[in-house]
């Protein structure tokens, strides 16, 4: 046991230790060609990612809150495929799930009774995905079916790390406090002149959000009419949407 033990923790803070190396090239790399607010930006990611690494609990409240409150959220930086704040949250949390049940022999895996079914139906669409593509997509095809993934995946470390009630009352606060702070942020975007709210979601254009177009949304996209409430979601719909279920 304390074996099993012993060898959880090195692997853990080996992989807290190889992100933090990660971070810091790229924060480096930020300082030489870009500018000085994303390597302090990456120097601050440094807290999250180790909280994330150390405690799924955190992992699954990160989840969800930045589903909730920014959605739409990326890196600061252009590639080729750039991913969102959701994305690796969703995939820190699947690593260090995956690390734990891997080096831990006292963990089990948890499938429920709908699990088989849904690793059936990831095969499935893993085949369509491979022939609708002529086993050669592209970027942002291959991108968004790994998000697809990512979310689909995110059933079973939810139901592999929340194992007690005290977890499941924690995860649904953080539920509970994202959709209520992104009501909040609805309302007070809603609340301002059309101006200043779109200056406020402009300046979220360095993090992927829209910079022109549609960045207000109004009914019958007529902006003399009634302005919809959108949060941080870019869309009405899909904040609204949110909002039902929380």
């Amino acid at each position: 046991m304390s074996r099993a033990f012993e060898r959880s923790a090195l692997a853990r803070n080996a992989l807290v230790a190889g992100v933090a190396v990660l971070l810091g090239l790229a924060g480096g790399a930020a300082v030489a060609f870009a500018p000085p607010w994303i390597a302090f930006a990456a120097l601050l990611a440094l807290v999250p990612v180790y909280l994330v690494l150390r405690s799924t609990d955190v992992g699954l409240a990160s989840s969800v809150l930045v589903a909730t409150i920014l959605p739409f959220g990326t890196l600061p930086f252009k590639a080729g495929v750039t991913p969102n704040f959701l994305e690796l949250a969703l995939l820190a949390l699947l690593a260090i799930w995956l690390l734990r049940l891997l080096i831990n022999p006292d963990q089990s895996l948890e499938l429920t009774p709908i699990g088989l079914p849904l690793i059936g139906f990831l095969g499935v669409t893993l085949f369509s995905f491979i022939l609708g593509s002529n086993a050669s997509p592209d970027s942002l095809t291959l991108h968004n079916y790994f998000k697809f993934l990512l979310a689909v995946l995110f059933f079973f470390s939810v139901v592999n790390c929340v194992r007690t009630p005290v977890q499941a009352n924690w995860l649904m606060r953080a539920l509970l406090i994202g959709g209520a702070l992104s009501a909040l942020i609805g309302l007070l975007l809603f609340a301002m002149p059309d101006a200043l709210a779109e200056r406020i979601l402009v300046a979220l254009g360095p993090i992927g959000y829209p910079t022109s177009g549609r960045v207000l949304r109004y009914v019958a996209d007529d902006p003399s009419g009634v302005e919809r409430a959108i949060g941080l979601a870019v869309d009405p719909n899909s904040f609204g949407g949110m909002l039902a279920l929380v």
